[in-house]
């Protein structure tokens, strides 16, 4: 067994009380469809603007507007942004727990809105490929910041 596989052992976790069995996801899989989501948007607001203009208006629109599409850094730092929106976070572990158990969607959100905060810390932690205990580190300083508001 590699190395890589050894690391992305499927691994049972307790997840608003239920045992869910779960894998790392490769950056791939874990940027690939947030960054695919966000160009797709994109492109819909272009479109969606563009229909309202005419002629060359319309023209130097879409020439700009093609030309600010997100990619490289500025798309992952994008993709990074989506995941840490609820929307971005339920994908993310939907498609992770899709890979080892048939879930709903409307039977996850009923697991996530009775996880832990703790169990969510860590599934997504498990799932990113990040240390738990840096991971929660974060989170209670992100708790610690929001109180000061």
């Amino acid at each position: 067994m590699s190395v890589s596989q050894l690391a992305n052992t499927p691994m049972e976790i307790t997840f608003g009380g239920r045992k869910l069995t779960v894998s790392r996801m490769p950056l791939s899989e874990l940027y690939g469809p947030a960054e695919q989501r966000i160009v797709s948007n994109y492109r819909n607001n272009m479109l969606s603007i563009a229909s309202t203009l005419t002629g060359k208006e319309k023209m130097d629109y879409l020439t700009q507007a093609t030309r600010d599409i997100p990619s490289g850094a500025a798309l992952l730092a994008a993709a990074q942004d989506y995941i840490g929106t609820p929307e971005g976070y339920f994908d993310l572990i939907l498609r992770a727990l899709s890979k080892h158990q048939k879930i709903e969607e409307g039977e996850l959100l009923q697991i996530i809105t009775t996880a832990k905060q703790e169990e969510q810390v860590m599934m997504l932690s498990y799932v990113m490929g990040t240390d738990f205990e840096v991971a929660k580190k974060a989170m209670e300083q992100a708790e610690e910041d929001s109180k000061k508001k």
